[in-house]
């Protein structure tokens, strides 16, 4: 038994194949899923997703390169963690140094974690590409 801790099924194509994907990840052994929000958006659509498939569980956030616009749904993204038994933590959130170092995305992080919540998904990107020598 497998769980892919951290897909996107709220993205283009597979948010449009997610039968298709549940029967491939059985065939493969994968037997839940936790689909994770980006955004206010995505976290409503990561719920709705997660409350049709048995399988799949959501997370709800902001990730650290929309801090900057959503920086002030605290509030909005605790009632969606809220709004579902099958949310299992908060995230995508971190800090991603990738794209800049504003300083809302530390903010932001501080307000997710002082929400308390048992999970808090990380997204800590702190090379930089050409540094990584892939």
């Amino acid at each position: 038994m497998f769980i892919d801790s951290h897909c996107h099924l709220t993205y283009e194509p597979l948010v449009s194949n997610i039968s298709k994907i549940i029967e491939d990840c059985e065939k493969s052994s994968v037997t839940k899923l936790l689909t994770i929000g980006t955004n206010i958006q995505s976290s409503v659509k990561c719920i709705e997703i997660s409350k049709e498939y048995q399988n799949i569980y959501s997370s709800v956030g902001i990730h650290p390169v929309e801090a900057h616009i959503e920086s002030d749904k605290k509030d909005q993204v605790q009632k969606l963690y809220q709004s579902s038994d099958k949310n299992i933590g908060y995230g995508e959130t971190g800090l991603d140094f990738y794209y800049s170092s504003e300083g809302v995305k530390l903010i932001y992080l501080k307000l997710i974690l002082s929400l308390q919540s048992k999970t808090i998904l990380l997204s800590l990107f702190i090379l930089e590409m050409r540094k990584m020598k892939l």
